[in-house]
């Protein structure tokens, strides 16, 4: 047959402070006689009570000591605490579509803003956003690319622990290429309205022998590049 528990913490406030409250007369000798909660020897009372109480409702709970050694009986111990770490996609929206690596410091604050309250993350190190047009993954010899493009979980391990191989493909978006182009801005212009984009405008030549301009591609304006090869590239 189990024991019943002893329940230490069995005195509330109330309990505690009216106790002190009905020892006034006595303690005082009749001589205080306002016991009212205006009166700032009742404010002191209050307090007590409110701190005796906190120290009650500690009796009955397991202290850290308890703990540890209860799970020093199993043959376990605490975890050691960590600060929370999290695995984040960095998207470089300022140019639409990048070409070009970006570097983002260590100790540059991250913010998930689609929660309904912001939770900030702070980089242990240094990391580089690159200009990644497509990612896919293969484990066990199989291609899981379209479960992690709907966000399900892919396996990497074998579940029976023997030894695998898994596999991450980035592909990186090309960036135009220099070079001495002989393409006129008519051409350029009818180039990009072949490959979809109107209203091109602000078509400009730069140091580079790259054309760069203004095009509007499905409903959305984009800035765009033609580089001497004709080939062209959103941004």
């Amino acid at each position: 047959m189990s024991a019943a528990p002893v329940v230490l913490d069995d005195v509330a406030y109330a309990d505690l402070l009216g106790a002190a409250i009905e020892r006034i007369p006595a303690a005082s000798q009749g001589r205080w006689t306002l016991h009212a909660p205006v009166d700032p020897g009742i404010t002191l009372l209050e307090l007590f009570a409110h701190l005796l109480d906190q120290r009650v409702y500690w009796l009955d709970q397991e202290s850290a000591e308890q703990l540890r050694a209860v799970l020093a009986l199993l043959g376990e111990a605490p975890a050691h605490s960590s600060a929370a770490a999290t695995v984040v996609r960095l998207v470089d929206r300022s140019s639409g579509a990048p070409t070009a690596s970006r570097a983002v410091p260590a100790g540059a604050v991250l913010e998930l803003a689609a929660q309904g309250a912001a939770t900030r993350f702070t980089t242990t190190g240094p990391a580089t956003v690159l200009p990644v047009a497509a990612v896919g993954v293969t484990a066990g010899g199989a291609d899981h690319t379209a479960e992690l493009l709907r966000g399900a979980g892919v396996p990497l391990l074998r579940a029976d622990g023997k030894p695998d191989a898994a596999a991450l493909t980035l592909t990186l978006r090309a960036a135009p290429q220099p070079g001495d182009n002989k393409i006129s801005q008519a051409d350029a212009k009818g180039r990009l309205e072949a490959a979809g984009y109107a209203n091109v405008s602000n078509l400009r030549l730069d140091g580079d022998g790259i054309w760069r301009g203004v095009g509007v591609k499905e409903g959305k304006s984009v800035d765009v590049s033609l580089d001497y090869q004709g080939n062209i590239f959103p941004r």
